[in-house]
């Protein structure tokens, strides 16, 4: 009987939902690049102390700068925004989940989530998963340079529609 009243519920909801298919015509590509510096970093070591072994994670805050042209700001190392991001370690070889926000001013939120995968060159990478003002809908993306204090993050995103950055 739940089945029954939760399929009827959701059918009505559902057919007005586009298809996947429906708005792919206008979808637009953005990528940019910022330099993070991380601000705070607050590690939690469980048992056993002293080495990454699973469900030790890092709490962070960086602080998201220019490196060139972006947004209406021309400059190099001009602040564009932040983000709070919490990196849970998975196993003991060192395997995370990254999850956070990057809040860049005047623009909009872009969320991100998921295993980080291992790229070439000490980079990392971790998929986009939504955002708000100018980006809600995102949908990509987000590689992250090496480095521990200061990286290159490049965000490649999919938006729905125009691209007003």
């Amino acid at each position: 009987m739940r089945r029954l009243l939760l399929v009827s519920v959701l059918l009505p909801v559902l057919a007005l939902v586009p298809s996947a298919g429906a708005g792919s015509s206008q979808e637009r590509k953005l990528t940019f690049e910022v330099m993070s510096f991380v601000r705070i970093a607050q590690p939690f070591d469980l048992k056993p102390k002293g080495k990454e072994n699973r469900g030790d994670y890092i709490k962070l805050r960086s602080l998201l700068v220019s490196i060139g042209p972006i947004f209406n700001v021309s400059k190099k190392n001009v602040a564009v925004g932040w983000d709070n991001s919490t990196l849970v370690y998975l196993n003991e070889k060192g395997k995370a989940r990254l999850r956070g926000k990057a809040v860049l001013r005047g623009q909009g939120t872009i969320l991100y989530r998921g295993v980080m995968k291992d790229l070439p060159g000490g980079k990392s990478s971790v998929p986009i998963v939504d955002g708000s003002g100018k980006f809600r809908g995102a949908k990509g993306v987000l590689i992250i340079g090496p480095g521990q204090l200061k990286a290159k993050n490049t965000f490649q995103l999919r938006l729905p529609g125009a691209i007003t950055a």
